[in-house]
């Protein structure tokens, strides 16, 4: 049947579907899903209400995003249902729209002047995919620390991760930081400039947990708050069963510069040390040092 035999409210109610295949005219219903799509980062070129080309891949895109693989191009109900309530949501309407051509020269240059946005694309970008809920969460509030704990020190007058202002004067202090070498490759990844936002998601919930959570904790760190951080309870250089809460201002650092520290007294001993995996070596470690350690 012809797009234009189905309004959008009827494709989401289950009756009908928009196609390329069903383009022979002008079909209102495309129009309204073009205009939803467009309102989640969407570039469409064909004309309103016909579904060609563009319209096309911005339907596969969309249902690739909710976890349908590389999608059918087809919008019918589980496609449209799922538009209808993602245009509702800022998680998509302000938050991770497709992009192209990120990396940290444009980073630098000041092209994406809404940090939160820039942070929770590398915060989504940094995390894991493996493990269960609670796992990826703590996993995205560890990262979100780490690039909080380097915004202090930045504002503190430290250069060990934050480009100077001097020479990078576009860059936001937050971008200054992200596009430090060798520290986030994946500024040039495409997790970062298309995430997968829906993957994940139920109608009622909207936005995938990885990228809900990445977007939430880049709110907290961007008002220069701590996320709430649980790790494993450290004593010495055993790791054990026991959990406990990271307190605000406390350190992240990687394995081996705790130990370091541990043996020449730089690791506060009155302040509880939390890993964020079992695993020694690999884990990162948040503790108070005694004093700044170099």
């Amino acid at each position: 049947m012809p797009n234009s035999s189905y309004t959008f409210t009827q494709v989401l109610n289950g009756t009908g579907s928009f196609s390329k295949d069903g383009d022979t005219q002008f079909s209102q219903g495309v129009s309204e899903m073009q205009g939803y799509l467009k309102k989640i980062g969407y570039d469409i070129s064909d004309p309103a209400g016909r579904f060609q080309t563009s319209t096309y891949d911005a339907v596969c895109g969309f249902q690739e995003e909710w976890g349908m693989g590389k999608g059918d191009g087809i919008a019918g109900q589980w496609t449209i249902q799922r538009l209808n309530v993602s245009r509702q949501s800022e998680y998509y309407t302000v938050y991770g729209k497709p992009i192209t051509g990120m990396n940290t020269d444009n980073i630098l240059k000041g092209i994406y002047k809404d940090d939160i946005n820039l942070l929770a694309r590398i915060i989504y970008a940094e995390s894991g995919t493996k493990g269960t809920d609670t796992e990826i969460r703590n996993d995205i509030k560890g990262i979100g620390w780490v690039l909080r704990n380097r915004y202090q020190n930045a504002e503190e007058g430290g250069t060990g991760y934050c480009l100077p202002a001097t020479k990078y004067p576009n860059a936001s202090m937050w971008a200054r930081i992200v596009a430090f070498p060798n520290q986030y490759s994946t500024c040039n990844s495409e997790a970062a400039m298309k995430p997968k936002r829906g993957v994940g998601a139920t109608l009622s919930t909207v936005a995938g947990p990885r990228w809900k959570n990445a977007v939430d904790i880049a709110k907290v760190i961007y008002e220069k708050y701590w996320p709430q951080v649980d790790g494993y309870l450290v004593q010495g250089e055993t790791i054990l069963d026991a959990r406990c809460s990271a307190t605000d201002q406390m350190n992240q650092c990687a394995w081996r510069q705790y130990t370091g520290w541990l043996k020449t007294g730089n690791v506060s001993p009155s302040v509880d040390v939390i890993t964020f995996s079992k695993t020694a070596g690999v884990t990162n470690v948040i503790c108070t040092w005694v004093k700044a350690a170099n």
